[in-house]
């Protein structure tokens, strides 16, 4: 049972990978997010534009406009 463990730990960090999105800050002034679903604090400035935001917030950050998704 212990050999299954590491598995099913490699198994949902793979999944959360793909709960993961980069968005890029299209303003200017430093601003401070907190996500809607996560209730996780995104910091973004002219510095630091790009962030890996959980999906599930980041549906809300870009219907403001004030975000775009980073490829």
């Amino acid at each position: 049972m212990y050999c299954e463990e590491p598995q099913h730990a490699a198994e949902f960090i793979e999944k959360s990978v793909d709960t993961l999105l980069k968005l890029r800050y299209l303003g200017k002034s430093p601003i401070a997010v907190r996500g809607t679903i996560t209730r996780s604090l995104y910091h973004f400035s002219d510095l630091l534009t790009v962030q890996t935001v959980d999906v599930r917030d980041a549906r809300f950050l870009l219907a403001s406009r004030l975000f775009g998704i980073d490829r």
